[in-house]
């Protein structure tokens, strides 16, 4: 679909439905996610720590290299 580059975010857009169940009369609901997805690098060690103990914050990327939109029609 895409091949991620180091600091080259990408934003990907999809949609479902949910019935919870035919019987319960419930209404169908309709989903949209929206991810950023950012190469940050390789990783060759994790440390599991506390996470009281996480000092650092990402914030979201405003400029996206590419949008990728599998949303589809749901009717």
């Amino acid at each position: 679909m895409y091949n991620l580059e180091k600091g080259k975010p990408i934003e990907i857009t999809i949609n479902g439905k949910s019935d919870s169940t035919l019987t319960s009369g419930a209404e169908r609901i309709y989903i949209e996610y929206d991810f950023i997805i950012e190469y940050m690098g390789e990783v060759n060690k994790v440390n599991f720590v506390a996470l009281s103990n996480v000092g650092t914050e990402r914030t979201i990327p405003t400029l996206i290299d590419k949008k990728i939109d599998l949303r589809k029609i749901l009717y």
